[in-house]
């Protein structure tokens, strides 16, 4: 496991660097979002491997993917930060706007799944005390009830997962405000026109 994380890592960290180039064309620009959106399926599947593979594992082997599965999340959104923050530094056309409105919700839905993925390995709890979920629907309805920050209350997070539910729910109103600022933007930059 351990090796994988480092391949993950190799493969992460360089493209930070390399999406940080400045200037391009329209042709670089679409191979960066795909090369985005590309490795974020990576890490998805990569991290609903993992979920599976610890469901019938211990508390050491679910604590290893849960600390494996919180490295995975935060290399995607340093990745996606650093790739943001260069395409916000210069002035895009439409085409281009749509390019990143995109990558910017399928890494959200990537997200999703990833928290989703954690919430099934290590399981969910529907109000009484001693009975956790441990059903891929119900995880994947906890993680986007719980990024949208609707929080309905049939299900919660366990105790060890707390911290972990409110990063979720503060990412997701973050890309919310990345979401529609962009989406604003497209809509400004199409009416000037």
């Amino acid at each position: 496991m351990f090796a994988s994380l480092s391949i993950i890592a190799n493969y992460h960290l360089p493209l930070s660097g390399a999406l940080a180039l400045q200037g391009g064309s329209m042709q670089e620009s679409i191979k960066k979002h795909k090369f985005v959106i590309g490795q974020t399926l990576i890490v998805v599947v990569y991290s609903w491997a993992i979920a599976m593979f610890t469901q019938d594992g211990g508390d050491l082997t679910k604590i290893i993917a849960l600390i494996f599965s919180i490295i995975l999340i935060g290399l995607l959104n340093l990745t996606f930060f650093r790739t943001l923050r260069n395409f916000l530094s210069k002035k895009h056309s439409s085409r281009e706007m749509f390019g990143e409105f995109g990558v910017v919700a399928f890494t959200g839905i990537s997200n999703i799944l990833l928290f989703a993925g954690i919430y099934f390995a290590l399981g969910i709890s529907d109000g009484s005390p001693e009975i956790l979920k441990y059903k891929v629907l119900d995880s994947l309805y906890f993680s986007i009830v719980t990024w949208t920050t609707l929080g309905y209350g049939d299900f919660k997070p366990i105790e060890s997962l707390r911290i972990l539910a409110a990063l979720q729910a503060f990412m997701g109103y973050v890309y919310m405000a990345i979401f529609v600022g962009i989406f604003l933007n497209i809509s400004t930059n199409t009416s000037e026109k």
